[in-house]
């Protein structure tokens, strides 16, 4: 009994198989563009005609033809056909690649193609770094959610912060009373008293730390459920008698 061919072993030759298409293609547009000259050959002779002067006969001049073009096609199609048979093979198999993402037993998507995995895996991987960027809650404060505001996800300080208000005045004090020979000694003195206070608390709309470090976990082990769906899906059987490659070549190169 043959082996079965499944999508992943298809994915590890596809790449490999479209470098050397386009490698071959390459080649061959130069080949037929710049190289005209191995598609030439000839057979020059040279006859004299009195017998006398055969001394005077040239050797014969033979130059091959290295190719053909119908032989630069045909090898540019072998090294196509191959790439457009595995991409066949591969696309037409992804169409029944399925799988569910599962996250720590409980299945967040059914059923879904192996296509839309690879992007999402893409996708998700590309989330890691603004979840990395968001900003968090000052830890040297205490906060708790915000009672005064129309948002659920905004934080106040536990503790308001407060300030007193002051005035500055002058007054003028007597440190040594005036007598018959000699008048007062008044010194200038500031005072300062307490008229308010400012009461400042802070809101944030940021994240504690330990929630973002939470949603960073939990994006992470997402990504690694989608990787894992994908591989489930990529182990789907594919149908390695599908190819065209040869009758499409067929119809291009001779009708």
């Amino acid at each position: 009994m043959s082996k079965k061919t499944v999508i992943h072993e298809l994915l590890a030759v596809e790449n490999s198989l479209s470098a050397d298409a386009n490698h071959v293609q390459k080649e061959c547009y130069k080949t037929l563009s710049d190289k005209r000259q191995i598609f030439g050959g000839l057979m020059k002779s040279h006859q004299i005609f009195a017998e006398d002067q055969q001394h005077l006969q040239q050797p014969t001049d033979h130059k091959e033809v290295v190719s053909t073009v119908d032989a630069q096609l045909d090898y540019l199609a072998g090294e196509l056909t191959r790439y457009w048979d595995v991409s066949l093979q591969k696309e037409s198999a992804n169409q029944y690649a399925r799988a569910d993402i599962t996250v720590d037993g409980k299945v967040l998507a059914k059923d879904v193609a192996a296509t839309v995995l690879l992007a999402m895996e893409k996708r998700l991987t590309s989330l890691v770094s603004v979840y990395n960027a968001i900003p968090t809650l000052d830890a040297a404060k205490a906060w708790i959610e915000a009672s005064d505001q129309a948002r659920k996800d905004i934080f106040q300080t536990k503790h308001a912060i407060e300030r007193f208000q002051t005035k500055t005045e002058d007054e003028y004090v007597t440190v040594v009373k005036a007598t018959d020979k000699h008048p007062a000694q008044v010194v200038k003195q500031t005072k300062e008293t307490h008229i308010g206070k400012y009461i400042t608390t802070e809101y944030s709309g940021c994240l504690a730390s330990a929630d973002k470090a939470e949603r960073i976990q939990r994006l992470t082990k997402l990504i690694r459920a989608v990787k894992q769906a994908r591989q489930r899906a990529n182990t789907q059987e594919v149908n390695t008698d599908l190819k065209f490659g040869d009758a499409l070549f067929a119809y291009v190169n001779n009708g």
